[in-house]
């Protein structure tokens, strides 16, 4: 049971919230038949919240604070680690993310190889990883990249912890390192215009093979609003016809989570024209080429997705990248009368936040809101 502390309306109260209301007591918190949240105290303070707001606030309030579970505890049958290095290869066992793993990897590795370059090495502790830190934002990392790394770090702690390599105020030290702020606010990234979206599907050229398949990876970008490893992903099988128009079906985006996206008509005869002159019958949609002899693969990478994708908006006489294109997609979409909620669902967010944001109708303050009190009028309004 994760308890989340909050405060009263008069910042006196504070209120006990049970994740599972089975576990609400008549001391903590209470539902009543109105379907709102009882404050059970003296002064019986009524908090205007309903149970599936307070009920979602307090899960993503708990999943950031979660207890972070060890390797062994998840593989009990592994061996305790002697040493930092070995921790570290334990940490890659918690991510359930690939996509995680591989980023925890090199971090995990490049602070290994700066410590291993210092002389004489210092010690897993506080001070060596804030120096790690100071050399990260002089070299000029984003805050994102610096904090992603520091968080692979923290968790290299805990697994050092519970082998005994370090001592707990040691592991709490690293802990409480405090994140890189984004002093600068938000990236707003950009939007093309129409005219702009239009003139990009037109640069590749569709007398040869790469032509055409670079024609299919920016009509799907724009078209489809997918992410460049979604894109990367798709299979001729996934295309489908379902009540009169073409998806594709079973599109694995984050944390595991599937969606049905809906496909433009105008974008089929794109992909029926590179997948006849490439012969593709099966598997992957997009192939990469052999640069030297021309062959072509059985997959494409998202970092050669991003790079087809720079070329082209180079070409056309601006600067882009594949999360532009699935912006413009939110902003052509929402432009072209699409609600809020449906272009939320062809993007796969988990919250309408998220959406808001990249259709760049709301400020972060006004999508916030929208997320947190969505009320009749404003959701008929989107």
């Amino acid at each position: 049971m994760f308890l989340q502390q909050y405060t009263g309306l008069d910042g006196a109260a504070k209120l006990s919230i049970c994740l599972n209301p089975e576990y609400f007591s008549k001391n903590e918190v209470q539902i009543g038949t109105s379907g709102l949240f009882s404050f059970c105290s003296p002064s019986a303070m009524l908090l205007s919240m309903d149970e599936e707001l307070l009920y979602e606030t307090c899960r993503r309030r708990a999943a950031a604070n979660r207890p972070y579970v060890t390797a062994r505890e998840m593989h009990p049958g592994i061996a305790t680690p002697t040493d930092l290095e070995s921790a570290g290869r334990l940490v890659l066992l918690t991510c359930r993310s690939p996509r995680t793993r591989v980023a925890y990897e090199q971090a995990i590795r490049e602070f290994f190889r700066w410590r291993g370059a210092q002389a004489p090495q210092p010690a897993f502790d506080r001070n060596t990883v804030l120096i790690w830190r100071r050399s990260l934002v002089e070299a000029k990392l984003a805050p994102a990249s610096v904090n992603q790394r520091l968080t692979a770090i923290r968790k290299l702690a805990i697994e050092a912890y519970a082998a005994s390599l370090i001592n707990l105020r040691e592991m709490e030290a690293i802990r409480e390192i405090p994140w890189i702020l984004h002093s600068y606010g938000h990236a707003t990234g950009n939007w093309l215009t129409k005219a702009q979206a239009e003139r990009l599907l037109a640069t590749p050229s569709t007398s040869d093979l790469s032509g055409l398949r670079d024609r299919v990876i920016l009509a799907m970008l724009i078209g489809c609003g997918l992410d460049r490893r979604e894109l990367a992903g798709v299979t001729i099988g996934q295309f489908q016809r379902q009540e009169r128009r073409c998806v594709l079906v079973d599109v694995q985006g984050k944390h595991g989570r599937t969606r049905t996206v809906p496909v433009p008509n105008w974008i089929r005869p794109y992909v029926d024209d590179w997948l006849a002159a490439s012969g593709i019958k099966e598997g992957r949609l997009l192939r990469g080429f052999d640069r030297r002899t021309g062959a072509m693969f059985d997959s494409i990478s998202e970092w050669s997705i991003r790079d087809i994708v720079r070329k082209y908006a180079s070409a056309s006489g601006f600067e882009a990248t594949p999360k532009d294109l699935r912006r413009t997609f939110a902003k052509l979409a929402k432009s072209g009368g699409a609600r809020l909620d449906q272009i939320q669902a062809s993007l796969g967010h988990v919250f309408l936040e998220s959406t808001a944001r990249l259709t760049a109708e709301l400020p972060r303050e006004a999508a916030f809101t929208i997320k947190l009190r969505p009320s009749r009028q404003s959701e008929d309004s989107h």
